[in-house]
């Protein structure tokens, strides 16, 4: 696989964009799952799927979730969102979010929440834009007390090039009025590049410099040097250094490596490196893959993350998106699948909400499960008669595929473990669900 640039800066926004033409799609589906960890420090495991449609016209119908659904809905210049949760065998109402447009920019953003059996006022953001219709400021307002209180408001500031100079964000004190919070200050070379982020921080009344990253560019215009440095508080004079990044870029392999440098000892001391690939598909300006190295480690092998990032023709008019993230476990001394997401788009033909059927969620049945034993795919349409079936391990491998051709059920794995099932029905999404074999 032939691999790119994306700048995974820890403590830094990503400054480098790639630019490529793509063609923009119509997302269909989606399913993502990642590990984490809760506030005790105990592995969780989080899934979630969504469905989409449109009308004839391409504008967004629905949007379908586990026990949640938007339906949205057009007209004039307002378009409605009404959000709705399936509790004990019914939709029931929870939330209204209307915006309002003009010259096709949100102008207003009105949410309501239904609480016994009406509808009440939430939240209130009011948007202004200049000549050039960039955002200038974003004041958001909650319903207390009946009535509209400030909350938080953001401020745009640009230059006559577009550029924007200066971003502020505040928050409402107690009588309500706005107070500096934080904020940024950008320059910019001739090639209306940014070289200097000075953040800004709120203190008691005043402002004060956080940190600030300066970034240079090579003959060609590409980064070369990032540094990022912090003050002190209250020094706004020296900015102590604390990490920096170096680019490099690899047109045979077609690759662009930083290297990430910390300040120790006034000196710079290698820390870790990230390798980046660029993508050759059509649909976006993803790159193909993402490695990074922690020269920090004892282990031989220094990699400690991978990411990938693929699009696939399912036919003439779908579009498969997968993207992973593997973490290398040391105590396990192997990569294990971390993050996964999986998103199908629609090229061309529109998938309509005309004739909708709800159907349950299907799954795994029994779960967990000893291994050798069968599994029964429960509560799946009964339309679908030509399943794939797809195994991976904890890493990601794909160690089993099968097909079921109407009696939904298939074994288990003979070895003990936790698995990832992946079932397709004609390339379609029907299921992605963990299996736990003992």
């Amino acid at each position: 696989m032939r691999i790119l640039q994306v700048v995974i800066l820890s403590l830094m926004c990503n400054l480098a964009v790639t630019a490529q033409e793509f063609i923009p799609l119509r997302i269909d589906s989606s399913y993502s799952f990642f590990r984490s960890l809760d506030f005790f420090g105990n592995p969780i495991e989080i899934a979630s799927f969504a469905g989409y449609s449109y009308d004839t016209e391409g504008a967004l119908l629905q949007i379908r979730r586990e026990n949640e659904r938007s339906n949205f809905t057009f007209l004039n210049m307002q378009k409605v969102e009404l959000v709705e949760i399936f509790t004990n065998g019914l939709w029931e109402n929870a939330k209204r979010i209307t915006t309002t447009f003009e010259s096709d920019q949100p102008v207003e953003i009105f949410t309501e929440v239904f609480l016994n059996n009406f509808w009440e006022n939430e939240q209130l953001e009011i948007l202004n834009y200049n000549d050039n219709d960039q955002l200038i400021d974003q004041i958001t307002q909650i319903w207390i007390d009946n009535e509209w209180v400030n909350r938080e408001k953001v401020e745009n500031t640009f230059d006559d090039m577009g550029n924007r100079i200066l971003q502020s964000y505040f928050n409402a004190n107690q009588d309500g009025d706005f107070v500096f919070t934080f904020g940024d200050r950008i320059k910019y070379n001739n090639n209306n590049q940014p070289t200097e982020i000075l953040s800004l921080t709120g203190n008691n009344g005043g402002v004060f410099f956080s940190d600030k990253m300066i970034v240079s560019y090579n003959d060609d215009q590409q980064q070369d040097t990032v540094i990022f440095c912090l003050y002190t508080f209250p020094d706004t004079v020296n900015c102590e250094n604390l990490s920096r990044s170096v680019f490099t870029y690899d047109l045979q392999e077609n690759r662009i490596i930083r290297d990430i440098d910390s300040w120790i000892n006034n000196d710079w001391e290698s820390n870790s490196r990230v390798e980046e690939y660029v993508g050759r598909n059509i649909y976006s300006s993803l790159p193909d893959s993402i490695l990074t190295f922690n020269f920090n480690l004892s282990t031989e092998d220094q990699l400690i993350t991978r990411q990938y990032f693929n699009y696939i023709d399912v036919n003439e008019e779908e579009v498969r998106y997968e993207e992973s993230l593997f973490l290398y476990q040391i105590d396990m001394d192997q990569f294990v699948l971390e993050n996964f997401r999986e998103e199908f788009f629609q090229k061309e033909s529109i998938v309509s909400n005309d004739n909708l059927i709800e159907i349950n969620q299907p799954i795994l049945f029994p779960n967990p499960i000893s291994s050798n034993e069968l599994l029964t795919i429960k509560d799946l349409n009964l339309e679908f008669t030509n399943l794939e079936i797809y195994i991976f391990d904890l890493t990601g491998r794909l160690i089993n595929q099968e097909r079921s051709t109407g009696d939904f059920q298939f074994t288990a794995p003979n070895t003990p473990g936790i698995y990832f099932i992946k079932i397709e029905n004609e390339d379609q999404p029907v299921l992605m669900q963990k299996l736990i074999v003992h």
